[in-house]
């Protein structure tokens, strides 16, 4: 990975990052690829299969 991209890949990651805090989310990620939103003020899960993620990235091309 040449190092424009990988610093590219690094602010991606800490702007989520920054959204989860702002929003007062923890994130799970699981190995079939689904990612698990958890409220912090509740506890409640929402969940993303990779399928319906994959789905929503498409569709923002």
């Amino acid at each position: 990975m040449n190092k424009q991209r990988k610093n590219q890949v690094t602010l991606i990651l800490c702007s989520f990052t920054s959204l989860l805090r702002e929003f007062d989310f923890g994130l799970e990620i699981f190995k079939d690829g689904s990612l698990v939103f958890v409220d912090g003020n509740n506890n409640d899960r929402y969940k993303v299969s990779a399928e319906d993620f994959q789905e929503l990235y498409d569709k923002t091309e």
